[in-house]
């Protein structure tokens, strides 16, 4: 019970962030955005913006072992994917669209449940990233996915 709690606060608090995120992009405050996403995953997941870029999606998914949480952080991502893609950035907007897209294989193999959420970021995310550059772990993924 506290446990769905905590994890509906968190949902809500992500959709927050979200919201807050997409006016920003509307009003071109694109740095803010960043800001507001970095804030993000300290105050939502306690974590720091340095271990997150440190830590390879498998390892994170390792730290955090929470589907939801997983979930959570790879939409943090993918909003950053956009932000640098609408500052024209498409070297860091890719790589941020391969993080999200590693963090949603994490979480779709943390419980080997079929969430509909997150078949669907993965099937997006596909078309944004080089899936021939991926490690074996994540072909692998892909495969018993059937995708």
């Amino acid at each position: 019970m506290i446990e769905r709690d905590y994890l509906m606060r968190m949902v809500q608090q992500l959709a927050a962030v979200i919201t807050r995120v997409f006016n920003l992009k509307k009003q071109e405050k694109y740095d803010e955005a960043r800001e507001t996403i970095r804030e993000a995953y300290g105050e939502l997941f306690g974590l720091n913006r340095t271990l997150l870029e440190a830590l390879n999606a498998e390892s994170l998914a390792q730290l955090i072992r929470d589907q939801e949480k997983l979930k959570a952080i790879a939409r943090l991502f993918q909003e950053e994917a956009s932000l640098y893609l609408l500052q024209g950035d498409e070297t860091l907007a890719k790589s941020k669209h391969r993080r999200a897209f590693e963090l949603y294989l994490e979480a779709s193999s943390s419980n080997g449940s079929r969430d509909p959420e997150i078949m669907e970021a993965i099937r997006a995310l596909a078309a944004q990233i080089d899936l021939g550059d991926l490690t074996e772990r994540y072909a692998v993924i892909l495969k018993k996915m059937g995708l």
